[in-house]
């Protein structure tokens, strides 16, 4: 028998005085109280499920959360409890050996290279094409490989927020280790980065409509590396040969212009060859003959 607030004139007192019911029965059909925007209402609700509105508010607050700078993910760690923190912070600073700042002039020097794409298996295919066809090219991607043990251990034990901070963190490790690779003489292609980590972010909370690109969220923190360029392949396949609309995630990186050089191949999934062929040609334009930069990428 469920109780309605009819029968209990009396709320919780008279309820809870039945003492043949089961604890269980007392905690799911009890009387409260709900404050909402149009005043107070009395009525049988599940207890169990209530949740204080401060907490949904702070936990969707740290849902939407964009880092801006280094720092800002630091102090966000900082605020946590815990020995899993510690191991944060040690796992990142051990990814900085020799010096800390390392400059990286504009020109004349070898390229920073990114590859995005949702389909991940062709990225990591073209990536590894890209890679093998530029002299003493390093064909790596984040997170920093120092790294990913503390970052599977976050999300293993569920604790999604530290894990994100984490994650954007090692941008900047991961971006140092690049910077150690370009001034020894080695071009950098990556199978993702900074836009990559966004944009699935964004896919994610935002639905169905994308975000506008002038918010702040589309704009990559000034203190973390830039890269040369970023190819975002947007392959066609049978079911999207004829479209009615851009697709999702090429609508989100078309709002990435402003952070610099975005060049989107269209070709046939089963093109690597064409991909490859298409994102060489681009480079050659800015390059000299030892794959030095010579002029920025537009």
């Amino acid at each position: 028998q469920v109780w309605s607030p009819c029968d209990e004139p009396q709320g919780i007192g008279q309820f809870a005085g039945r003492r043949r019911n089961s604890n269980m029965a007392y905690r799911r059909n009890v009387h409260v109280y709900r404050n909402n925007s149009f005043g107070i209402s009395r009525g049988l609700y599940n207890i169990n499920a209530t949740i204080p509105r401060l907490y949904t508010d702070r936990k969707k607050i740290q849902k939407e959360r964009f880092y801006r700078s280094q720092q800002a993910a630091v102090d966000y760690l900082k605020s946590r409890n815990g020995t899993i923190i510690t191991e944060v912070f040690t796992d990142f600073f051990s990814c900085f050996t020799g010096e800390r700042d390392i400059f990286i002039p504009r020109l004349r020097r070898k390229p920073f290279i990114v590859i995005e794409s949702m389909y991940r298996h062709e990225r990591r295919k073209v990536m590894r094409m890209v890679c093998n066809s530029i002299e003493g090219a390093r064909c790596i991607s984040p997170p920093h490989y120092n790294m990913r043990d503390i970052l599977k251990k976050l999300a293993y034990m569920k604790l999604y927020y530290i894990h994100k901070a984490a994650k954007f963190l090692g941008l900047y490790a991961f971006a140092h280790l690049v910077k150690s690779f370009i001034v020894t003489g080695h071009p950098v292609v990556s199978g993702s980065y900074f836009t990559d980590l966004i944009a699935n972010k964004i896919n994610r909370i935002y639905y169905p409509k994308v975000p506008p690109s002038y918010q702040v969220k589309y704009l990559q923190p000034d203190d973390l590396m830039k890269p040369d360029v970023i190819f975002y392949l947007d392959y066609m396949t049978q079911r999207n040969m004829i479209r009615r609309k851009l697709p999702r995630f090429l609508q989100i990186y078309l709002r990435f212009k402003k952070i610099g050089p975005l060049k989107v191949i269209r070709r046939d999934i089963s093109d690597r060859n064409g991909t490859v062929d298409a994102i060489r040609k681009i480079l050659l334009r800015h390059v000299d003959k030892d794959f030095n930069i010579v002029s920025p990428i537009t």
